[in-house]
């Protein structure tokens, strides 16, 4: 048998002489080489020429045909193809990017997203050419325009860093490309987990490399931390404690981790700060301190790095002691010397931390010496800007003085301690008992411990002033702490001794109003509507428990009876009488979620649950509005635990018909206010009403018209905003809807009061609205039959991004209103108002784009080949 090397060589279908190294791609005459290749081997389907110079133009000594050939193609060879190739790379090929006539299904190269993921995709095992790739892909996620393929290149690129964790260069960029690529992919749990394990993973191996750790913090920041990485607690806080080890004079790194070690230490528990504590994390975060010190620069670093001090010491004594043991107490003494005048976190920040280690008996002796005290006395008039500083250092003086004469003598300081309780009184009488602060308490066990110290009324006046203000303020979470931790009948007493001063009688008096408001305020489950056993476990009626479709059982006399398996907290103790309970035939009531989760955990079914469901709370909530007037607007406060929960609340109250006047943070400075000028009120009922016309009523815009002159008196912005932002979302359905309504009002009427009440708004007015989305505003911009609908949603994003753009900005980039407010910038259809408007959101938008923390070259470089 005879082998023809030509008929082998006619057959080829793919052929792949791609080149990682341009240098060895380079062709003399590279359009005669390809058009020799094509032609010789007409079967061909697949062709890599990446990295090469076969795709240049022809020039006088490089034009090898005479013709057009027979397919379309910028490529001046490939027009000689017999077909289209089902795929071609020319990554990296000189001009490729510029070429818009290909003759092939897919292509890898530089042009477009699809080029670029799939030459991802085609060359994930090329380490080099990878890296290459990588490099473009972080130019297109970062500048790139008309994106939609996020997920398939956070998916790529995670494969890439995981097929070569030990290649540096490919790492780096690769962690700048994910940078951009996350901000835009809602993922989901597991594939969050993936991405924060490849950046651990990235940081872990290149260490050393400044670039790629900074890269990598810069993404965990995109992350809700510490939620999001406690299943990796552990290892994200030694990995960041090294980073600092490691690359201790680069200010940016140093930034980004002291701000992430702080959020981690933030939300946690005792267990994981120990944790923390243990690795050296307060030992480091010190030594950050004493460097800046020495510069004499109080920046972000110091201030964070006291705030992150701050709460990896709350209630954690371990934590405390290694603070004292590495001379912490004297870098306060000299940070304070050197900037406590002129910087309120500062010293807002240490005062905290100093009010943990005042906490902890067996420590807080450290503090008792003259010059610590002459310190926390002096600061006790300071009511710069708040009463927090003020108010820990009462704390800190209350705590020492509680701890009598013998002690405070024994300490050997020349300051009276009859002098120090009097300075505290002194100070709690300044404060406003209003005010709201921005402190969050998981115990009030060190407050309460102070209540019966009678021998210090320093130390009593300071904590019932804090249960008073923190009760009043707050009401809502803070009771139930008094309640829980035996605060109730030390407060009783303090109210009725005779050794109480009238000061601390009136104090104990407004906690104890204070829950018994709350008590009278909350959805009691009383012996009409569910009775509660106070066993663990226990017989109940049936009658008095709800089943999970809401259905009462039918009759006592036929039902049997139940077990009742009650936890109202605990959900190990659930867990235990669940499993107890699960070999035997036997009906079961659970009377709270964690019960009816450990019976479903345990493979228990049949069983019914009387922990009511959130539609039920709200229906209650609605049905109490209606007893007591007739209301469809409510404010909502979001206590910001859970946003699930607050969004399924924000929709059934919508489900029930009930507008929505504004949703504030519960830590917003100014919730006081903005309730006191809400929207919402309770109208009282009035029988045979006659109901009003919707349209006229919801826009005040009249009253407005008639006292244009008085400027004393023009209605607030935001009733007007929100009434003129209801016509919008109507007047926006067209003529046809409006038409089939029947109202009489002409809709251009409607439009031109909506544009004319626009035009009395001031632009700088702060909104006091917390918006999650800008897509009900967004999907107005491109109604151009509705010149209302558009100004007032224009008018919407320019007020926000003016008075909030660290926060807004990017919603309009994520939400797809860039293109459309740029088409509304120059579109002949738009009025002169509208564009400028537009305008004005665009200009905000490129401001902040260059404030934010721009991944540049000294914040997110890139590797060149």
């Amino acid at each position: 048998m005879k082998f023809s090397f030509k008929k082998f060589y006619f057959s080829y279908r793919s052929l792949d002489i791609s080149q990682s190294d341009r240098t060895n791609g380079h062709y003399t005459r590279p359009v005669t080489s390809l058009h020799t290749l094509i032609t010789s081997l007409p079967n061909l389907v697949s062709l890599d020429i990446s990295g090469t110079n076969l795709t240049s133009a022809s020039s006088d000594n490089d034009r090898p045909f005479i013709g057009r050939g027979i397919i379309n193609s910028d490529i001046p060879a490939l027009c000689f193809l017999r077909r289209p190739l089902k795929f071609l790379g020319i990554f990296n090929c000189d001009s490729s990017s510029q070429y818009a006539n290909i003759p092939a299904e897919r292509i890898s190269g530089e042009h477009g997203e699809d080029q670029v993921l799939t030459a991802m995709e085609v060359y994930l095992e090329r380490p080099k050419t990878m890296h290459t790739v990588l490099n473009e892909s972080y130019q297109l996620y970062r500048f790139g325009t008309d994106l939609h393929r996020y997920v398939d290149a956070l998916h790529l690129v995670l494969r890439a860093l995981k097929m070569h964790l030990g290649n540096k260069d490919l790492q780096i960029a690769g962690s700048a490309s994910m940078f951009y690529i996350i901000r835009h992919v809602k993922m989901n749990r597991d594939t969050k987990r993936r991405v924060i394990l490849a950046l651990l993973d990235g940081m872990e191996s290149h260490l050393e490399e400044q670039v790629m750790v900074r890269n990598c913090c810069l993404s965990l920041c995109q992350f809700d931390i510490p939620q999001e990485i406690l299943f990796n607690y552990g290892r994200v806080a030694n990995l960041l404690v090294k980073v600092l080890e490691t690359h201790n004079s680069d200010v940016l790194t140093q930034r980004i981790v002291v701000f992430l070690l702080n959020s981690m230490a933030c939300h946690v528990e005792g267990e994981q700060k120990v944790e923390v504590g243990e690795i050296g994390a307060i030992e480091i975060i010190l030594k950050q301190i004493e460097r800046k010190l020495s510069a004499n620069t109080c920046d972000d670093v110091m201030e964070v790095g006291w705030s992150f001090l701050w709460n990896i010491t709350d209630e954690t004594p371990s934590n405390c002691e290694r603070f004292l043991k590495a001379h912490g107490l004297s870098l306060f003494s000299k940070c304070f010397s050197r900037f406590g005048s002129r910087y309120f976190e500062l010293v807002r920040n240490m005062m905290g931390l100093i009010g943990n280690i005042a906490e902890v008996f067996e420590l807080r002796n450290q503090l008792m010496t003259n010059a610590y005290l002459e310190i926390f006395c002096h600061l006790l008039d300071n009511l710069t800007e708040s009463i927090e500083i003020s108010y820990n250092s009462a704390g800190v003086l209350a705590h020492l003085v509680s701890d009598g004469d013998e002690r405070w003598a024994e300490s050997g300081v020349n300051i009276p301690r009859e002098d120090v309780n009097r300075k505290i009184v002194k100070a709690t009488e300044k404060w406003d008992l209003q005010a709201r602060r921005f402190i969050n308490y998981r115990s009030f066990k060190p407050i309460i411990c102070l209540l019966p110290q009678w021998h210090s009324e320093g130390a009593q006046q300071w904590a019932v002033w804090a249960l008073a203000n923190l009760t009043t303020t707050d009401r809502k979470k803070y009771c139930r702490f008094i309640i829980d931790e035996g605060g109730l009948e030390l407060l009783e007493n303090l109210s009725v001794d005779a050794r109480s001063t009238e000061a601390i009688k009136n104090l104990a008096n407004i906690v104890l109003r204070n829950i018994d408001e709350w008590k009278r305020n909350i959805i009691e489950v009383n012996e009409e509507d569910l009775e509660m056993v106070s066993d663990a476990v226990g017989f109940h009626d049936p009658t008095e428990c709800l089943l999970n479709n809401k259905e009462a059982l039918r009759k006592r006399s036929e039902a049997p009876r139940l077990i009742a398996v009650l936890s109202t907290k605990d959900s190990e103790s659930a867990n235990s009488v669940a499993q107890a309970l699960k070999p035997y035939n036997l009906p079961i009531a659970a009377f709270s979620s964690s019960s009816a989760q450990a019976l479903l955990d345990q493979g228990v079914t049949g069983f019914i649950s009387t922990a009511p469901f959130l539609f039920d709370y709200v229906q209650t909530l609605v049905e109490l509005l209606k007893l007591i007037g007739n209301s469809n607007l409510v404010s909502i406060v979001d206590n910001n635990e859970d946003s699930s929960i607050t969004d399924k609340f924000i929709a059934i109250i919508r489900q029930l018909n009930i507008s929505i006047s504004e949703i504030i943070s519960v830590d917003h400075p100014n919730i006081i206010n903005i309730l006191n000028h809400s929207d919402a009120q309770i109208i009282p009922t009035q029988e045979q009403q006659p109901p009003p016309n919707p349209i006229k009523e919801v826009f005040i815009d009249e009253s407005v018209e008639e006292e244009e002159e008085n400027e004393q008196e023009k209605p607030k912005v935001n009733i007007l905003f929100i009434s003129a932002g209801v016509l919008a979302h109507i007047v926006s359905d067209g003529d046809e809807r409006w038409a089939e309504s029947g109202v009489n009002i002409p809709r251009e009427d409607v439009n031109r009061k909506i544009v004319k009440a626009t035009e009395k708004w001031d632009l700088q007015a702060r909104r006091f609205i917390n918006y999650r989305s800008f897509k009900p505003i967004i999907c107005l911009l491109p109604q151009w039959h509705s010149e209302g609908a558009q100004q007032w949603a224009v008018w919407a994003l320019a007020n926000l991004t003016t008075t909030d753009r660290k926060k807004y900005c990017r919603f309009i980039i994520d939400e797809g209103g860039l293109e459309l407010l740029e088409n509304l910038s120059i579109d002949a259809r738009s009025t002169e108002a509208i564009k400028n408007l537009a305008n004005i959101v665009l200009r905000n938008i490129d401001e902040w784009k260059r404030n934010i923390i721009e991944v540049n070259e000294e914040d997110l470089e890139m590797v060149d080949d």
